[in-house]
């Protein structure tokens, strides 16, 4: 459905990705089907987000391709591409050199203002921030200790 969205509006395939809105809910997922629910009075919008073809490279000569969001932060990054080259996250923290420019804080976004292909090295090393620590730990329910709870009291 990408193609021909983007055909409709006049954007570039495939260096736009599409979403839609539905009900308040975004649908970016390519299996998603976001017209399932609606009904005769429903309403859905289309965003529009612009994509940047990354050749990566490792120091050991590894290379992958991927399409990426130009707009992507370092951390919306960080297991897409330790994925791509079977890196353990979230133990291991990917850092991204574009050019002369490196990319090495979560914050940072490496592609913005980039168009067509681009080139960029990754390196790895061990993770020195616990964001996706912590949010594992809040999607699975468990809680960090909290300095005023009391300790359990354990006899023994």
């Amino acid at each position: 459905m990408q193609k021909p969205v983007c055909a409709l509006f006049g954007k570039e395939h495939p260096a736009t990705i599409v979403s839609f809105v539905v009900n308040e809910v975004v649908f970016d997922d390519f299996s998603a089907r976001p017209f399932r629910s609606l009904t005769a009075s429903s309403e859905a919008r289309v965003l529009f987000i612009g994509k940047v073809q990354v050749s990566l490279g490792n120091m050991i000569g590894e290379t992958a391709e991927v399409a990426v969001d130009s707009d992507a932060s370092l951390r919306e990054l960080q297991a897409l591409v330790c994925k791509l080259f079977r890196q353990r996250f979230p133990a291991t923290k990917a850092t991204l050199i574009v050019g002369d420019d490196v990319y090495d804080e979560f914050i940072q976004v490496p592609f913005r203002g980039c168009f067509g292909c681009v080139e960029a090295t990754v390196t790895f090393g061990p993770t020195d921030d616990p964001y996706f620590y912590d949010l594992r730990d809040r999607r699975s329910g468990k809680k960090a200790p909290s300095d005023t709870s009391p300790e359990p009291l354990r006899l023994g």
